[in-house]
C-alpha cells in the first residue's frame, strides 16, 4: 500500500526471538539532539507514526521512519533513499502522489497518496508536519480534467486524509467539501475501482480498443520476474488502451548485472534486446547505468517499488537453535569477528561466537546486487574503525576465494565439511526462503544482525522515450500497486515496498515476519567508492619475496627464536593469507650468496597452485621457508638486490595483477655496489607507468636503516614499515595489501 510508514524490527534476532523489544526507527539526517539512526519511537505512537494503532495514517508520500522527515520513495534501508527525476524526461502517469523534490537525495519528497494522473500530490490533509505541500500540474489523460495547483488534484488524484485539528482543521473542512462538489459524479465510480484494484487511470481509457497493439516489453531481475508475469497476464486480460489501442505487455527474466552492462553502453549482452520497462533487483543497477554517458539519458526511475526484501545473514538450524540455547542475540560485528576477521586488531562488542568458528560465504558483487549488498554493509559498519582498511582488507580476501554466483550455490556449503565451522551466508531473505520451500535436507535460518540490514527494492524504471509507450507504461507501474500485485509479491517469499511479509513467514519457517530493522541508507558516491575498492582488492598479487639471510639474522629474538627463526615463521603464516591464484616468488639475499650476485633464487616466481617438482608452489615456498639460513660473517647486500628483483619484475610484468617486491630484513646496506642515491637515480629511469612495480619494506630490529628504505618504497609508491617485534610482521603485511584502497594518493 502506497505511502505507509515501515514497521521496525526490534534489535537483531532470528526467528522466534522476544517480540516484546520496543520497536527502533531508521533515520538519516537526524539533528545533531537525535538519539541516533536506531533511537526508540516515542511510546505514544505505533508502529506508523500513529497515536492511535487503530487507523490507518494517510498524508505520508514516501516510506520513511520518521512522521516529519522528508524521505523519499526509496525507503530507508534500501540504497537510496530519494529516486531524482532527470530534467527533460516525461515521466509516465503515477498512481502515487509527489511532493516537493527536497529529500536529502534528490527524491520525490512526501505529499498526498494521491491516486490518477501526474496531478496528485497536494498538500496533505492531515495533522501539521504529516505531509509536505506538493506541486499541484494538470491532469493526465484520467478522469478528472484539469488539476487545481493549491490541492493538487489532478485526474482522479487526490491527497490522503489525516486528523484535522483547530481552526486548520474546519479550513480543510471546507476545502473537502468544495472538492465533493466537483468530483461527487465520479466518487461511486473511483471507489469501484480502487476496490477491483483497477488504477481510476486505467477506468478513463479502457473502453475498448482495435488495431495494432502498443507492445510493451518488460525485463524483470529472475527472481522478481514470475510475479511480474503474473501481474502483467491479469493486466494484459483488462484490455487498457492508449488512443484506441490495446496495450499488450511481455515479461522475460533478464539477468540485472547484463542489462545494466546494455543500458550503460559498456557492451552487449547475447540474447539481451532494450527493454520499455526494467525492473531489476535493485535501484543501484540504476544508479550506475546512470553514471554512465549513454545510461544518464536512457533510464527513469520512477517512484514505484515493486517488492522489497531485505539482505540477511542465514545459517543451519543447527547452529541458529545453538545460539538462541546460548542466548546469543547475533549482531554483524560478532559475525564478522568469528570469521577471524578482526584479528588485524579492530575492536569487537562482545566475545560470544569463538573466532575463526564461522565459514562466511557471499554473493559475487560484480553479478549480484545481493553481493554489492554485503560488502557496502560490510564496510558502513566498519566506519570510525582505526584499523577499517586493514579489516575490510582481511574480510574481503576471505570471502573472495568462495564467491557464488547464485545462492543456491552458497546454500550448497550446509551439506559440506567445513571443518568445524558453522556456515553463514549472505543472500536475500527471499532466497532463504526459496530455498527452504524446496525442502532440503539442511534447511537455512535467517539472521537479522542487530545493527540493521540493507534491502533490495525492485524499482520500475522507464527505458523508452515513445510518448504510447511512456503513457501504457503508467498503466501498467499503476497495476504492480495493487493490493492483488502485492499479495502475488508476497505469495513468492518477498515483502511488500512497506516491508509486509507473507503468510509463509514466522515460527518453523526460518524467517521472522517482523520488518528488519534498516540501517542508514548510503549514498551512491558511498556505494561507488566501497565497489571501487573491492576491486582493488579482487585484483591478483604478483610478489617477489625478498628475505635477508645476512649473518645479523642469527641474533637470538627471545623464546629461543632467532630472527630468522621468527621471520621465516611469520612469512609462513603470511603465506597461508595469499590464495592459489597469487603468483609468488622467493629469494634470499646478504652478500656473494650466489658466485658474485648478493641474491639467490630459493623458488621462482609462479602461481602457488602450480606443480612444481613432487608437489605445489605453496609446498614449495614452505619447504624453503623451513630450511634458510643465516650466512655467517654475510653482509646485507640490499641495494644491489632490490634492484635485481625490481628489473626482474617489470621484465615479466603481469597485466590485471599487482606486480609487488616484498623485501624483508633487519639492517641496512653494507655491501659494495650501487649506493642509495644511484639506485633511486636508477628506479626513476627505469620507471615505466604500464609496467608499474612497487617496493614494499618490512624492516625489524634497532640497526634497521628506514629513512633509505622509506626514500626507496616512496619513489615505486611502495612504503616502508619498521616491526618492532617479528610477530608484526603478518599484520604489516595486511596492512601493504589494504595500501591498494587508497592507492595512488596514499599518505
Amino acid at each position: 500500500m502506497s505511502g505507509r510508514r515501515r514497521k521496525e524490527m526490534p534489535p537483531g534476532g532470528t526467528p522466534g526471538d522476544d517480540e516484546s523489544h520496543p520497536p527502533a526507527r531508521s533515520r538519516r539526517g537526524a539533528p545533531d539532539n537525535d538519539a541516533g539512526p536506531f533511537a526508540p519511537r516515542p511510546p505514544e505512537q505505533d508502529a506508523y507514526g500513529s497515536a492511535d494503532p487503530g487507523r490507518e495514517p494517510h498524508g505520508y508520500g514516501g516510506y520513511g521512519n520518521e512522521p516529519h522527515e522528508p524521505l523519499g520513495y526509496g525507503q530507508s534501508g534500501g540504497f537510496f533513499e530519494g529516486r531524482s527525476e532527470p530534467s527533460g524526461r516525461r515521466r509516465a502517469p503515477s498512481h502515487t502522489g509527489s511532493g516537493h523534490d527536497d529529500s536529502p537525495y534528490g527524491g520525490w519528497g512526501p505529499g498526498g497518496s494521491g491516486f490518477g494522473g501526474s496531478g496528485a500530490g497536494g498538500p496533505s490533509w492531515g495533522s501539521p508536519g504529516a505531509g509536505s505541500p506538493g506541486a499541484g500540474s494538470p491532469g493526465g489523460p484520467g478522469a478528472g480534467g484539469p488539476g487545481s495547483g493549491d490541492s493538487g488534484h489532478g485526474g482522479s488524484g487526490h491527497g490522503g486524509v489525516g486528523s484535522p485539528t483547530g481552526g486548520e482543521g474546519r479550513r480543510r473542512a471546507t476545502r473537502r467539501r468544495s472538492l465533493r462538489t466537483l468530483i461527487g459524479p465520479l466518487t461511486g465510480a473511483i471507489g469501484l475501482a480502487i476496490l477491483l484494484g483497477a488504477g481510476v487511470y486505467a477506468l478513463a481509457d479502457s473502453s475498448g480498443c482495435d488495431g495494432s497493439p502498443i507492445n510493451l516489453t518488460v525485463a524483470a531481475a529472475p527472481d522478481i520476474a514470475p510475479a511480474v508475469s503474473t501481474i502483467t497476464a491479469s493486466f494484459n486480460k483488462e484490455r487498457h488502451s492508449i488512443g484506441g489501442k490495446c496495450v499488450k505487455a511481455t515479461v522475460r527474466a533478464s539477468d540485472p548485472a547484463g542489462t545494466s552492462t546494455m543500458l550503460s553502453g559498456q557492451g552487449s549482452v547475447p540474447g539481451e534486446v532494450t527493454p520499455d520497462v526494467w525492473i531489476p533487483d535493485s535501484s543501484l543497477w540504476v544508479t550506475l547505468v546512470r553514471s554512465s554517458p549513454k545510461g544518464a539519458s536512457s533510464v527513469h526511475l520512477t517512484p514505484t517499488s515493486v517488492a522489497q526484501t531485505p539482505i540477511v545473514a542465514a545459517t543451519s538450524h543447527s547452529f541458529s537453535a545453538k545460539m538462541r540455547k546460548q542466548g546469543i542475540h547475533p549482531s554483524w560485528d560478532m559475525l564478522l569477528k568469528a570469521t577471524d576477521a578482526l584479528a588485524t586488531g579492530a575492536a569487537s562488542k562482545n566475545d560470544m561466537v569463538p573466532a575463526d568458528s564461522v565459514h562466511l560465504q557471499i554473493l559475487d558483487p560484480n553479478r549480484s546486487a545481493g553481493g554489492i549488498g554485503a560488502v557496502v554493509m560490510t564496510r558502513m559498519l566498519l566506519q570510525g574503525d582505526p584499523n577499517a582498511d586493514a579489516t575490510f582488507t582481511q574480510i574481503a580476501r576471505n570471502v573472495q576465494n568462495s564467491l557464488s554466483p547464485t545462492p543456491q550455490a552458497l546454500f550448497a556449503s550446509f551439506r559440506r565439511d567445513l571443518h568445524g565451522r558453522a556456515p553463514v551466508v549472505i543472500v536475500p531473505e527471499q532466497a532463504v526462503w526459496k530455498y527452504n520451500h524446496g525442502s532440503p535436507s539442511s534447511p537455512a535460518t535467517a539472521i537479522y544482525p542487530s545493527e540493521g540490514l540493507l534491502s533490495l527494492d525492485y524499482p520500475f524504471a522507464l527505458i523508452t522515450d515513445d510518448d504510447a509507450k511512456v503513457r501504457a507504461a503508467g498503466l501498467l507501474e499503476q497495476a504492480m500497486g495493487t493490493e492483488q500485485a502485492q499479495a502475488t509479491v508476497r505469495a513468492l517469499g518477498f515483502r511488500t515496498p512497506d516491508g509486509r511479509p507473507g503468510d509463509g513467514f514466522g515460527s518453523g519457517s526460518g524467517l521472522s515476519p517482523r520488518v528488519p530493522r534498516a540501517l542508514p541508507t548510503p549514498a551512491a558516491g558511498d556505494v561507488t567508492d566501497v565497489m571501487q575498492a573491492w576491486t582493488k582488492l579482487s585484483l591478483r598479487t604478483r610478489m617477489l619475496t625478498l628475505i635477508d639471510v645476512s649473518g645479523s639474522m642469527a641474533q637470538p629474538v627471545g623464546k629461543g627464536l632467532t630472527r630468522m627463526e621468527a621471520t621465516a615463521q611469520v612469512a609462513q603464516g603470511g603465506l597461508a593469507m595469499l590464495p592459489d591464484d597469487t603468483d609468488l616468488g622467493l629469494w634470499t639475499f646478504s652478500t656473494a650468496l650466489s658466485g658474485t650476485k648478493d641474491y639467490r633464487t630459493e623458488v621462482p616466481i609462479g602461481p602457488l597452485s602450480t606443480r612444481l617438482g613432487s608437489g605445489t608452489r605453496r609446498q614449495a615456498i614452505l619447504a624453503a621457508l623451513g630450511r634458510v639460513r643465516p650466512k655467517p660473517n654475510g653482509n646485507t647486500g640490499l641495494y644491489n638486490s632490490v634492484l635485481a628483483a625490481f628489473t626482474s619484475m617489470q621484465r615479466t610484468y603481469r597485466p590485471g595483477y599487482y606486480n609487488d617486491v616484498l623485501v624483508l630484513t633487519d639492517g641496512k646496506n653494507d655491501a659494495n655496489g650501487i649506493t642509495l642515491n644511484g639506485l633511486l637515480r636508477t628506479l626513476r629511469k627505469q620507471e615505466d607507468p604500464a609496467r608499474p612495480v612497487s617496493i614494499v619494506f618490512i624492516g625489524f630490529g634497532p640497526d634497521v636503516d628506514m629513512a633509505s628504505m622509506q626514500k626507496i618504497g616512496v619513489e615505486t609508491n611502495g612504503a616502508a614499515y619498521h616491526a618492532n617485534k617479528p610477530q608484526e610482521v603478518q599484520r604489516i603485511l595486511l596492512e601493504t595489501i589494504a595500501r591498494r584502497i587508497c592507492a595512488p594518493q596514499c599518505h
